[in-house]
Order: C-alpha cells, then sequence, then structure tokens
C-alpha cells in the first residue's frame, strides 16, 4: 500500500509539474501575441493558444501527410497520428484523423518538445480517442500537456458556467430532463458510465431550453478529448 501511495503522489507530483509548464508556454504565447501573429492576433483567447504557432515559434516545420503508418504496443495494433523530429525540426501529422484529433495531435508533440527535451523520434500512436488501450508515460504525459493547452482550466470553467448555470452536472432526474428532455433512467441507459455522461455534456448543444455552442466545438476538440478534461476539472459526476 506504501508502494502504491508513494506511486501515486509521484504521478500527481508530475502533473503538477505538466500544468505548470504548460501555464509557462501560454503565459509566453500571450505576452508575445502581436509577433507571433504579426500584429493581428486573434481576440478568442482559445484561438491564441494555437499548438501548430506555438510550434513553429520553437523552430519546428508541420507537414501534413497521407498516413503516417501503424504500429504496435502490447500486441496492439494503433495508428500513427503524429510524430515529432528534432533533427530536422519537424512534426508531421496523419490526416487520416479528424481535424480535431490532428489540431490535439500537434499539442501533444508540442508538449513532448516541451517536457521531454533530447528526445527523438517520439510519436502519437494511440491518440486519447482510442481508450482502453496501454499508453506509456511519456504519452501520458503529452496527452496532459495538450488538454491542459487547449483547455485552459480557467477558461473551461468560465465557459461550462456560461453553457450550463450549474457548478457541476451531477446526474439526477431534474438534470437529465434538462440536459436531455428525458427522464434519469433513460439517460444511464444510453450513457452508463462517468465518461459516457461526460462525452455527452461535451457534446450538448442545449441545457434547459437554452442554446449554445457545445463546449468541444467551442474548443475545437473531439468530445472525448473535452469529456476528459471535464473529468480532470470535476465538473461532470456520474
Amino acid at each position: 500500500m506504501a508502494i502504491a501511495i508513494d506511486s501515486l503522489n509521484r504521478s500527481n507530483s508530475r502533473l503538477i509539474e505538466i500544468d505548470r509548464r504548460v501555464r509557462d508556454v501560454q503565459i509566453d504565447v500571450w505576452s508575445r501575441r502581436n509577433e507571433l501573429w504579426s500584429g493581428s492576433p486573434p481576440q478568442n483567447l482559445i484561438d491564441i493558444f494555437e499548438p501548430s504557432v506555438a510550434l513553429a515559434d520553437r523552430g519546428y516545420a508541420v507537414k501534413s501527410v497521407g498516413s503516417l503508418g501503424d504500429t504496435y504496443v502490447n500486441g496492439v495494433k494503433g495508428e500513427v497520428a503524429g510524430v515529432i523530429s528534432r533533427n530536422p525540426r519537424m512534426v508531421s501529422i496523419s490526416q487520416r484523423f479528424t481535424l480535431p484529433i490532428q489540431r490535439f495531435t500537434l499539442a501533444h508533440e508540442l508538449g513532448h518538445d516541451v517536457c521531454h527535451p533530447g528526445e527523438n523520434g517520439l510519436h502519437r500512436d494511440v491518440p486519447v480517442e482510442k481508450t482502453g488501450q496501454f499508453r506509456n508515460w511519456k504519452e501520458v504525459e503529452a496527452d496532459r500537456f495538450a488538454s491542459s493547452f487547449l483547455m485552459p482550466e480557467r477558461l473551461v470553467v468560465r465557459q461550462f458556467g456560461e453553457c450550463f448555470r450549474v457548478e457541476c452536472v451531477e446526474l439526477s432526474e431534474e438534470m437529465a430532463y434538462a440536459l436531455c428532455g428525458v427522464g434519469e433512467e433513460h439517460v444511464r441507459q444510453q450513457h452508463k458510465s462517468l465518461r459516457g455522461i461526460a462525452q455527452l455534456v461535451a457534446g450538448a448543444g442545449q441545457f434547459n431550453g437554452r442554446q449554445f455552442l457545445p463546449l468541444a466545438s467551442q474548443f475545437r476538440v473531439s468530445r472525448i478529448a473535452m469529456a476528459i478534461r471535464l473529468e480532470e476539472l470535476g465538473l461532470v459526476r456520474f
């Protein structure tokens, strides 16, 4: 038990360190936004934290290719979504994934550059959207970096509050009707886990009769990526 607790503490400490590095990059991008965007930075903060711009600032060219091939992790086949190379400084992204996944992959590769300096040829072989697959610690850290970079905590909490006007979506009869227009039992039958409810919230375009752009669309990420972030921030309960 002591070993498990120690391992958990080290893991939490590492995630805190990754979030600190994310903030450092975000502060740098924000403070230099006029320079990075040639005097015309986007008005939307979400658009300012564009991974391709941050990568270009760090000297990386971004190349979009038809496919990066497949790889195997513990005998499980996975398609490579992105590869970062430091000599030459190049990030290659597979076009076989949707644009939100490609954007998350760019942020993931940015995370490798920031968190794993000096290592070459790192690739995102099993996207976060492929749930249930084993991921080594470097991939987990790069995913955490990407999630925090694209979906800053304060901004997600603010946008979540504007959309749902509650501190947390916790499934109940009243909440089910506000979210889906049906009862709690029906929602639980359709979405049988926290991840399922989180995906529902991430893709919701209305709540209690109010219409809005889904959070996943606001942050230009996949529903699963947004769902995982909502879980991390404690904004959804099952």
